[in-house]
């Protein structure tokens, strides 16, 4: 799997960015990710502060059915495109700041709708612990 994570999706009232999530991805409180912000030439260092999940509910009108089924089946599997399409798992974020010149700055502006989220290489950790 690719160091990407999801992308951003939008903002609360809170300031809180969300991400949707690769459905591979099960976010853990506290992980470090950078938004790779490509249309502001931009990394803002986030944190995530919670998790969520939700599906499109106009996408499969048998939803209670397949559940069901599993329910009273639990030898069935879930595969991955079951997954995929049935669930998205969301990560609440807050940001930490923008990286500049090998530190980490305020923030003035949120970040592009999509904008890719990914995990920070080794370089970008220093700058986080320096």
């Amino acid at each position: 799997m690719s160091d990407t994570v999801g992308r951003v999706i939008g903002k609360r009232t809170d300031g809180r960015i969300i991400v949707r999530l690769d459905h591979r991805v099960m976010a853990e409180f506290g992980e470090l990710w950078i938004i790779d912000d490509e249309v502001q030439e931009s990394l803002y260092f986030i944190r995530v502060v919670d998790t969520t999940y939700g599906r499109d509910i106009s996408s499969d009108d048998n939803i209670d059915i397949y559940a069901k089924t599993l329910l009273d089946n639990p030898d069935l599997k879930i595969y991955d495109e079951d997954r995929e399409s049935l669930n998205y798992n969301f990560a609440i974020t807050d940001i930490l700041g923008i990286i500049s010149e090998d530190r980490i700055v305020d923030y003035y502006r949120i970040p592009s709708i999509l904008a890719k989220v990914r995990r920070p290489n080794d370089g970008e950790y220093q700058i986080l612990v320096s």
